[in-house]
């Protein structure tokens, strides 16, 4: 975990760790590291500048990234936490619709007569 701009606090540390958990913890067993950086855009300016940047790298290389800009920073750490989820789950799902056409090709390829 890493702030920019402005320092994480026990409570947001904590927030952090339940979005996340919550978000990634039925693909646990597929996850190699997950990376979270939150920081303030524009700094003292305010405005909608906290952003949650979440880099989640699964077993197998692949790696998916989720950002969300808010105004506070614990809805862009829930609404980043959020969207890596989904990310992951269409990343897994891509991966077994390969592995299930493969499969499919490699049954095909076995049946068919050989043209020896």
């Amino acid at each position: 975990m890493r702030a920019r701009g402005f320092s994480i606090t026990p409570g947001l540390r904590g927030s952090i760790e339940r979005r996340l958990a919550f978000a990634l913890d039925r693909y646990a067993q597929r996850i190699a590291r997950v990376r979270v950086v939150v920081g303030d855009l524009n700094g003292p300016k305010g405005g909608e500048d906290k952003f949650c940047r979440v880099e989640v790298r699964l077993r197998g290389a692949r790696t998916v990234r989720a950002t969300a800009v808010d105004g506070d920073a614990y809805a862009a750490i829930g609404a980043a936490a959020h969207r890596a989820g989904r990310a992951v789950a269409r990343a897994l799902a891509r991966e077994r619709t390969t592995m299930l056409e493969l499969l499919w090709l490699a049954r095909t390829l076995e049946r068919s007569p050989s043209a020896a």
